[in-house]
């Protein structure tokens, strides 16, 4: 570290530089001197110190000018007063322009000294939390683009933005869900398929990316010829590593504020009608090829395969894509199909009560179906239809749905640096400490040691199937720390991450 020594005195200048054992102070390596404010900070100009001790009274431009001036450009820098006027105008002036410390002339040497030592201790403290924030600003802002997509609420959007650096995102905006369908052919790890199709969209288009469910990848880019950039990822995914993949795509929007709007459409298509497309892109205006019998029978197979998850969200969105895009002489029969294959779902329940509960509205809703022929109504029905066993698959005693919802969140954030016990207990609606003894019953293991084995698992696949450095597959799946990671990983595998990577493991034992 340099110190810049500020005094128009020259001989108390001297005693300063010389008089002082600088160079017993860890860090301290140079010590450097203006005789004025204004020459101080030219030197500033071209070869910042770390810290500045200046007089207050000298020609030119005076020590809290010059205070000022650093400050302007270098808010971080310490700046220690060193004066023989005991003004309280002074004082006060320097209290408000943040001044290290103020110390009285005849300064005692160990007085300095000590002062200078805090003066490091703080600005090394500053710096630290300068290097983690940049190092975790990519995770921040992922983090944040993930949920403001997807419409959490934020009480000053145009201020995050501008602290995580977003502003870059330039306007037109389009979202995209990457849909990733394995096939005999393709990896047999579906996590190695989507970390490679994620590798695949850093390189190949940038913007911001992130892992949205087991098989959906976000991304939020400017509008700019992404749908041709698209069209080459699939290709190329599709010939280089026998990945398939369907890509929703968002409508633009003129401001980051609105993205989730884009997000929205995205989902939509993707739960209506990701199932109905091969290595393609999915976009409002493209769905007119859509509507053959065979199309019919895959949403038939997608909606059972929703209502058995309890995803209502997704079962409302691919009703919704059904009524808006089908041509109207299809819908009111694929309605009526759809209702009759919902009610193969009833007979599974193996609580006899809820059988017979759920059949009545379910008669009840075939017998509406069968009355009317408008168009609404029926597919009011329909999602009545469909509310009403997503409802009873989680209330069949055969499933569990608060240990499915928490592990579902936990799949759904681990990789977030930021994710803890109290975000899992916020979305629960319970206090973290019934939460933890709850969670520990069901999975027979803590909170914290689920979150690390998945992460770790994780892990494992990364360094196996990619060529990622350590600290990089550390970062991705929510370590801001390489060094804990490695120990971690350590801990529980027997070897280092570079080890493992290098094949010292016999990975089939492992597994």
């Amino acid at each position: 570290m340099t110190i810049l020594l500020v005094e128009d005195d020259n001989l108390i200048l001297k005693g300063l530089k010389n008089g002082i054992p600088w160079n017993q102070i860890e860090s301290i390596e140079k010590v450097e001197t203006a005789t004025d404010g204004e020459l101080a900070l030219e030197r500033m100009e071209t070869e910042p110190a770390d810290i500045v001790i200046t007089d207050i009274n000298m020609p030119f431009m005076d020590g809290l000018e010059l205070t000022k001036a650093i400050h302007a450009k270098h808010p971080e820098i310490p700046v220690i007063i060193l004066t023989g006027y005991s003004t309280f105008a002074y004082a006060k002036e320097a209290l408000k322009l943040g001044v290290f410390d103020y110390l009285m002339k005849p300064v005692q040497i160990q007085e300095l000294i000590t002062c200078v030592k805090r003066a490091i201790d703080k600005l090394l403290e500053t710096r630290m939390e300068q290097l983690q924030l940049h190092r975790s600003r990519p995770l921040l802002q992922q983090d944040f683009l993930r949920r403001l997509s997807g419409g959490s609420s934020f009480s000053d959007i145009p201020s995050i933005i501008k602290n995580l650096g977003l502003e870059e995102l330039a306007p037109p905006l389009a979202t995209a869900l990457v849909h990733i369908d394995l096939t005999e052919e393709s990896l047999e790890d579906e996590g190695e398929a989507v970390f490679e199709v994620i590798g695949l969209l850093e390189k190949q288009i940038g913007g911001y990316i992130w892992l949205d469910g087991d098989r959906e990848i976000g991304l939020i880019h400017s509008e700019l010829r992404l749908q041709e950039k698209l069209v080459q990822i699939i290709q190329w995914a599709e010939k280089q590593h026998k990945i398939s993949m369907v890509i929703s795509l968002g409508p633009s929007c003129s401001h980051l504020e609105y993205i989730s709007e884009s997000m929205r459409e995205a989902k939509k298509l993707s739960d209506g009608y990701a199932v109905l497309f091969h290595n393609e892109i999915i976009t409002r205006e493209n769905l007119g090829t859509l509507h053959s019998s065979g199309d019919v029978s895959e949403l038939k197979e997608k909606l059972i395969s929703y209502v058995c998850q309890g995803n209502k969200e997704a079962c409302a969105n691919l009703v919704e894509s059904i009524e808006q895009f089908f041509p109207i002489e299809q819908k009111k029969s694929i309605a009526m199909s759809l209702l009759f294959q919902l009610g193969t779902i009833v007979t599974r329940l193996e609580d006899k009560q809820l059988i017979d509960k759920v059949q009545v509205s379910f008669d009840a809703c075939i017998s509406q179906m069968m009355a009317t022929d408008k168009i609404p109504s029926q597919f009011s029905i329909l999602k009545q239809a469909v509310e009403t066993i997503c409802e009873s698959i989680h209330a069949s005693e055969r499933t569990d749905p608060i240990n499915t919802k928490m592990l579902e969140f936990i799949r759904q954030h681990y990789t977030n640096p930021l994710f803890s016990l109290q975000m899992l207990s916020d979305h629960m609606g319970m206090s973290p400490t019934y939460l933890s003894a709850l969670f520990k019953q069901k999975n027979s293991a803590s909170f914290s040691e689920y979150v690390i084995n998945l992460r770790m698992q994780k892990a494992r696949l990364l360094l196996l199937a990619t060529k990622q450095k350590t600290y990089d597959i550390a970062k991705s799946i929510g370590f801001t720390n390489p060094q804990y990671f490695s120990a971690r990983f350590k801990q529980i595998y027997g070897m280092t991450p570079s080890e493992y990577k290098e094949g010292k493991a016999d990975h089939s034992e492992m597994e």
